[in-house]
């Protein structure tokens, strides 16, 4: 009787162990904690949210440090109104495969479904606002691409339009941009075939790893605009931005703008 019972025994923990690595198979391995910490340091741009590519006005950049330190740069609507975060200082921790982004008005709880040296897989679980402190679900799949360049520096200088495409032209490419190293910059007219500043109240831009934000206030007016793009390349002389943007109607499309450097 004993025999029968170690054959039984057997044969359960084969089928046991025979399931077990099937369902290994089928699945991608959950990243360890250890795989995490050594791949997360870098810069990070958010790019599709739930399979849906991000659109360029959405995007976040963050940048995860040695030591558990972080920066964030985004663009999110709070309370109905646009905020500006230009690379606000956080903190980020890790347990498992559970990740926790840590900023100034908000925790994000997440976990690492996959990253390595190009791409990052997190699955939004909650946030917890700091003014409520109560945890609010998301279940939301993000998709982050490493950034690997950083135009912040190369930006800087005098640089006038040459080219702009897309359904909607935010203006036209007869214009010109003076970047400062201090975050703010000059926007000139072209009228009567001469350069003229437009003077405006706030003239700031912010760019991390290759995406930039751009806010401004018109001289006498309360209504502080916002404008973001992707930087596709700063090569010589020539600045190429790209953006995906999206109709009234949801639909959406590509435009771009073509600079050339004057100083």
């Amino acid at each position: 009787m004993k025999k029968i019972f170690y054959v039984v025994l057997a044969a359960t923990m084969c089928t046991a162990a025979i399931v077990t690595t099937s369902c290994k198979g089928n699945n991608p391995e959950i990243p360890t904690q250890q795989e995490i910490e050594t791949k997360i340091i870098g810069k990070w741009k958010r790019v599709a949210t739930d399979g849906a590519d991000e659109l360029t006005n959405l995007r976040e950049i963050c940048t995860y440090q040695a030591g558990g330190k972080a920066i964030f740069s985004q663009s999110i609507i709070r309370h109905n109104a646009w905020v500006w975060e230009n690379r606000v200082e956080g903190n980020y921790s890790i347990e498992g495969n559970i990740f926790y982004d840590k900023r100034p008005h908000i925790e994000l709880k997440s976990k690492i479904n996959s990253i390595n040296d190009k791409s990052m897989d997190k699955y939004m679980l909650s946030r917890t606002p700091k003014e409520s402190g109560k945890a609010m679900e998301i279940n939301s799949l993000h998709k982050y691409a490493k950034v690997n360049v950083d135009y912040s520096k190369d930006i800087i200088g005098l640089w006038e339009g040459v080219e702009i495409t897309g359904y909607e032209t935010y203006g036209n490419a007869d214009a010109r941009i003076e970047y400062k190293a201090d975050g703010t910059y000059i926007y000139y007219k072209k009228v009567n075939d001469a350069w003229e500043e437009l003077p405006q109240d706030i003239e700031e831009w912010n760019v991390d790893g290759d995406w930039l934000a751009t806010r401004w206030q018109k001289a006498g007016s309360a209504e502080v605009n916002y404008e973001w793009w992707d930087i596709e390349s700063i090569s010589g002389e020539t600045m190429k931005w790209s953006a995906l943007r999206e109709k009234e109607d949801g639909s959406r499309f590509n435009t771009t703008f073509t600079w050339k450097k004057i100083r």
